[in-house]
């Protein structure tokens, strides 16, 4: 009484409340078969059913009365009054535990049939009479986005924590979010995907967070067989935290920068050589190399290549100077390198001298200026490298140590600069000029000077 139920077009209705008929791919369901009206269950009623709803009836609100369980002996004997089953719904269903009729449900695992009867008729009742809208779902577009929004976030979500330790309560909490939400939705009768969105941002983060670990081991990789036998660790280290504006698939980025590079080389080695048998010059080069190469980073600057008994160093790269200040001290931080090793020389000498072995003596050419930094190789073999003129005029100042001027206090090492360095030296080292020198493969000549030794105070004009 007092329900209008009909069909508009092929849509069920009671009175006000239009159930939506279940298609074969609503809410979790792929494919699902189909027959007859069917709808979504809420499972939202309660356990118990022993309270009728209000309802009006002609007009006057009845009050809620109490209705009982009666056995099928009660029926069969008569013991059930007309008035306890007037007006109402009456279900039969069998309550014997031998009698398998458990189905699990979205609320409990083991509900027994007759209880999900009852909660069907009670989400039928409660449309009928209080307009509660029945279960919806939605459009598979709408599906779609969802999963892909949650599988997106899981991936961003990895790209932006990276650490599997900022990962994992993260993750546990946007899943935690995504249960309330799916919750919160289905208590107000509307069915969302929960098992599908989740996986999907767990297996993209899983996904992300391994291919982000593959990709910075392939890097600290990379860089560190491009650098670990040419800078400092603090240099390295530097490099590392930078990574994303030098390496670019496993190459350093090319890139021009202002900086010192530093060539040395051993006067006379040839002869030197000739002399000595080849296990014995080779620990002799290599107690030399040992004596001067450390001098480098102790000083800022990085061993790019070793060129035969020649050794060539760079003040200022592979992490690029900017500011002027700090071009000025690569260039200081090389001539305070070069007269370090020209005291490790001397001790060097000395040692060999009272071992009977030969001594030497060594040239070093600095210069300042712009270059460019960058890998070079094949993809198999790769090493950092610096080009430029810079590069070729500081080769050529070493080289012209041996037209230059022959000066007692330099006779161990002659140490030649550009001029372009020696502005940059603001008049920390005692200097004298050499003049104007044509280098070769110089069109126009430089000017030189002769570094002499860390003092205040400068004979060049």
């Amino acid at each position: 009484e007092g329900i209008d139920y009909g069909f508009e077009g092929d849509l069920l209705r009671l009175n006000r409340v239009v159930f939506p008929r279940l298609t074969k791919d609503a809410g979790a369901y792929v494919k699902l078969p189909v027959r007859d009206y069917e709808y979504l269950a809420a499972f939202q009623a309660p356990r118990s059913f022993r309270i009728n709803v209000n309802r009006k009836v002609g007009g006057t609100e009845e009050r809620p009365d109490v209705s009982h369980d009666f056995s099928f002996g009660d029926v069969l004997e008569g013991r059930v009054p007309a008035e306890a089953i007037r007006r109402k719904i009456v279900l039969i269903a069998t309550v014997m535990e031998s009698i398998k009729d458990s189905n699990p449900t979205p609320i409990d695992d083991n509900l027994r049939g007759i209880h999900i009867h009852v909660m069907l008729v009670h989400q039928l009742l409660e449309a009928a009479i209080r307009g509660v809208k029945p279960m919806s779902w939605w459009p598979e577009w709408a599906e779609l986005l969802w999963i892909s929004a949650f599988t997106l976030a899981g991936g961003a979500l990895s790209l932006w924590l990276r650490s599997p330790w900022k990962l994992a309560p993260a993750l546990a909490l946007i899943l935690g979010g995504l249960h309330v939400i799916v919750w919160q939705a289905f208590e107000h009768g509307v069915w969302l995907l929960v098992a599908a969105p989740a996986l999907g941002c767990f297996v993209t983060a899983t996904f992300v967070t391994s291919f982000t670990a593959y990709l910075e081991r392939s890097e600290r990789g990379a860089m560190q067989t491009l650098f670990s036998k040419h800078v400092s660790p603090s240099v390295a280290q530097a490099l590392w935290a930078e990574r994303e504006k030098f390496l670019e698939g496993g190459r350093l980025r090319p890139q021009r920068l202002t900086a010192t590079v530093l060539f040395t080389d051993l006067k006379g080695f040839s002869t030197t050589s000739e002399k000595m048998d080849p296990a014995t010059l080779m620990e002799w080069m290599n107690e030399y190399m040992n004596g001067l190469v450390h001098h480098v980073d102790l000083h800022g600057g990085m061993v790019n290549k070793f060129i035969g008994d020649a050794i060539m160093a760079v003040f200022g790269a592979p992490v690029a100077h900017e500011r002027e200040e700090d071009i000025d001290q690569d260039a200081v931080n090389a001539v305070t390198c070069a007269l370090v090793m020209r005291r490790e020389l001397a001790g060097l000498n000395a040692g060999w001298r009272a071992r009977g072995l030969p001594t030497t003596a060594m040239r070093v050419g600095i210069y300042t200026g712009p270059l460019v930094a960058g890998s070079m190789g094949s993809e198999e073999r790769l090493e950092f490298t610096v080009l430029g003129d810079t590069v070729n005029t500081a080769a050529r100042l070493e080289a012209a140590g041996k037209d230059a001027p022959n000066d007692p206090e330099c006779a161990e090492c002659m140490i030649l600069i550009g001029d372009a360095t020696w502005q940059r030296l603001h008049g920390k080292f005692e200097t004298r000029l050499v003049g104007p020198m044509s280098l070769k493969g110089k069109a126009n000549e430089i000017i030189v000077h002769s570094v002499v030794a860390a003092v205040a105070k400068n004979s060049s004009p």
